[in-house]
């Protein structure tokens, strides 16, 4: 099981790099601001991110809703 997570988060961290990198690429494309990026993309990372605590171990998912408190 240990590796199938190492995996899975080696495969989410890859995905959050990739989406950070493609912001920032479409905020010096299309001259958005943070706060622009945020009101446009905002909407569908929120529904992604609320799939992220069921997939996490226990200690993982107490973080995350401690920060999202």
């Amino acid at each position: 099981p240990a590796q199938g997570q190492l995996a899975l988060f080696r495969r989410l961290i890859a995905a959050l790099r990739g989406a950070t990198f493609w912001l920032a690429r479409r905020a010096t494309r299309e001259d958005l601001s943070v706060a622009e990026l945020v009101e446009r993309y905002g909407p569908g990372f929120k529904s992604l991110d609320r799939l992220t605590p069921d997939i996490l171990p226990t200690v993982e998912r107490a973080a995350v809703d401690h920060r999202t408190a």
